[in-house]
């Protein structure tokens, strides 16, 4: 069960300070016409695939990116990546007619850890009106067992609540499901020394405050079945500062 939101005075007052730092103008301007491009393949990178993928261990390590183009000859693309641990056709072959072509992207990812690749056509082979690159990122993640529900006390949100604690198997993470918000868990990795726990940068809620993606990193211990970490909240503006939280595991 996730944390009731609640704003604390300084977090209000900091939204409020956000809010007047932006201002805008308007003028207006004269514009020419956009320019029609007639020549080339005009391909492109469809703007609402996805790039984001999690895998689990016994997934295939491959996925699927889609190119498109404008043009209706047959043509070939070239493409170039940034990441050599991903393989992919150097050049897209498009048949006559063909408006869109499926290429794999393979890689080899151990297993909790995460990597990007970057995805360019060749200049002279876009198209101006929609994206020449694209980024995917792949995310190879434990599988996770759960081990009871336990307790979050959270100075952040101002509140308590109970949470689903999960373990990953062949490792010594911990999954806490939703403690803030559905569909955002935290990642808990308690360290050889057996007793620190670190919590890399992540999501923990949709928005907050009205500015967007609420993240969370820090750091701190475990001590009988209870860690206490002293974690840092963000949006894409700037920092709450760090908070005192509590993650109870089931049992204590």
């Amino acid at each position: 069960m996730m944390i009731k939101k609640l704003f604390t005075y300084s977090q209000a007052i900091f939204c409020m300070a956000l809010a007047l730092s932006f201002s805008a103008c308007t003028d207006e301007v004269d514009r020419d016409p956009s320019p029609v491009q007639t020549e080339g393949v005009q391909a492109y990178f469809y703007q609402d695939a996805q790039t984001s993928f999690d895998l689990i261990p016994d997934d295939a390590q491959v996925v699927q990116v889609t190119v498109g183009r404008n043009s209706t000859g047959a043509e070939s693309v070239q493409l170039t990546g940034d990441n050599d641990i991903f393989t992919f056709p150097s050049t897209v072959d498009f048949q006559e007619g063909e408006t869109s072509k499926t290429i794999d992207v393979a890689f080899d990812i151990p297993v909790g850890e995460s990597a990007s690749l970057t995805l360019s056509i060749a200049e002279g082979d876009t198209y101006i009106y929609a994206p020449s690159s694209t980024t995917i990122t792949i995310a190879r993640n434990y599988k996770y067992n759960s081990i009871g529900v336990g307790m979050i006390e959270s100075s952040f949100y101002g509140g308590a609540g109970n949470a689903t604690f999960q373990k990953a198997e062949g490792a010594e993470w911990y999954k806490v499901v939703a403690p803030y918000e559905n569909g955002y868990d935290i990642i808990l990795k308690l360290q050889e020394d057996g007793s620190t726990v670190v919590v890399d940068r992540q999501a923990a809620a949709s928005d907050y405050g009205g500015y967007g993606t609420l993240y969370v990193e820090g750091q701190g211990t475990l001590e009988n079945g209870v860690v206490t970490l002293t974690l840092e909240f963000t949006v894409s503006a700037g920092s709450f500062g760090p908070f005192d939280e509590t993650f109870i595991f089931p049992g204590e």
